[in-house]
């Protein structure tokens, strides 16, 4: 017979209490519930009051509001009476495409309303409008067409009258593939499968390497020389709230309350996969409960998401996305990869260098960091012969997206290394 954990930690707790004078002062701390006093914080900091109002340190304005637990983010405003809940379904396979699509077991669920696909989008199945600030933006699917293009997309959505159906209602659609093949999903898989690209340069606006000096003249004349590869993986920005949004229909439009870093950015993508004019989209965002970059055009797919679904049902539609849903169908912080060739004097002074960066941006290259971050390897430092060639990689991963100084750690990690 196993015992279940739980009953073993009582159990242990039970005893250690009863025998407190026989077990000793290292273990009697198991058998006390453990109290926790009130939190409290201090922070000390240099002061120079001759420089005020330069300088002077002032509380945040809203943290007191946020410290207590007054403050109100997107999942605490009241629910209207006909106000319902969404919840995403998502692929399990990263490439090939979609045979079909079942959702008749949970449509049987009580409480269901509708699944929402693709077929119910009257604009422009897409979340991005002007995602890429540096080049042609690509669609981006708010619902999957027929080619999956990653693991964790969504097929479309279940609408029930309470969240806890939608969640396990969601998980009742039964999604059938085909045409399943082997995904690239890392740098050097899209290396072997020839999937990398020249990286637009933002600042001369064409794929060229980045030149200073001559590297090809120099680097054979160095004294010393030294090579080898880096690599940075991904990060997840672990938003302290969650991708959240709330669509109303209105009597001329759409009153949408969103966690968005870039309000004009989701108005847009709302009146483009609704196929109405922009300023027939009202956008609320109250505050973002941290973001780090994922709420800049990631949390546009909830957003658009919750709209078709609003407008199919003509009633308010509240998707809120649990930290597993999120991290699948939101991209990371882009990995980079460097291979580089150093020339170096006997004092170990670098004469010439040349980096070759690869990112990998995901299935779409709308947000790629490497296109300025480049001009930051060289940083405070003089390399008088350095060549930069930069590339893109696409994987059959979620978009990438940008993640606290998007490029900038990597670059100065390399130039640093």
């Amino acid at each position: 017979m196993r015992l279940h954990p739980n009953i073993v930690v009582h159990w242990h707790r039970a005893v250690v209490g009863f025998l407190e004078d026989v077990v000793g002062p290292r273990a009697i701390s198991a058998g006390y519930k453990i109290e926790r006093p009130l939190s409290s914080g201090q922070q000390s900091f240099d002061m120079h009051k001759d420089t005020w109002p330069v300088g002077e340190p002032i509380s945040k304005l809203e943290s007191a509001t946020q410290i207590s637990g007054e403050a109100k983010y997107l999942d605490d405003i009241p629910y209207l009476p006909n106000e319902v809940h969404a919840a995403l379904v998502l692929t399990t396979v990263a490439k090939g495409q979609l045979k079909n699509v079942d959702s008749s077991e949970a449509k049987k669920l009580p409480g269901v309303l509708d699944f929402v696909t693709s077929g119910d989008i009257i604009g422009r199945n897409s979340f991005v409008v002007n995602a890429a600030m540096f080049s042609t933006t690509l669609p981006d699917p708010v619902f999957v067409g027929e080619e999956v293009l990653y693991a964790g997309q969504p097929v479309g959505v279940i609408v029930a009258k309470d969240r806890d159906t939608a969640v396990r209602a969601a998980k009742l659609v039964h999604v059938q593939y085909k045409g399943i093949s082997s995904p690239v999903l890392t740098i050097e898989h899209a290396r072997q499968a020839n999937r990398r690209t020249p990286a637009l340069d933002v600042v001369t606006g064409t794929q060229d390497p980045i030149l200073l000096g001559d590297f090809d003249g120099t680097i054979d004349e160095a004294s010393q020389k030294l090579g080898g590869e880096l690599s940075l993986g991904t990060q997840y920005h672990m938003n302290m709230e969650p991708h959240s949004a709330r669509v109303v229909p209105t009597e001329d439009g759409y009153d949408v309350y969103c966690t968005s870093q870039w309000p004009t950015e989701t108005q847009d993508v709302v009146a483009q996969v609704l196929d109405v004019p922009p300023n027939r989209i009202n956008i609320t965002v109250r505050r973002l409960g941290g973001a780090f970059g994922a709420k800049i055009t990631r949390q546009n797919l909830l957003t658009a998401a919750a709209a078709v679904a609003a407008r199919k049902l003509q009633q308010p539609v509240r998707l809120v996305a649990d930290l597993n849903t999120q991290m699948s169908y939101s991209g990371w912080r882009e990995s980079y990869h460097a291979s580089y060739e150093a020339g170096f004097d006997d004092t170990g002074k670098i004469t010439s260098l040349k980096v070759e960066l690869t990112t990998d941006v995901g299935h779409i290259s709308n947000e790629s960091s490497v296109s300025f971050a480049v001009h930051a390897l060289q940083s405070v430092y003089y390399i008088p012969n350095l060549l930069i060639v930069p590339y893109i990689a696409t994987t059959d991963t979620a978009a990438n997206t940008w993640c606290r100084t998007p490029g900038l750690l990597p670059l100065l990690l390399y130039g640093e290394s």
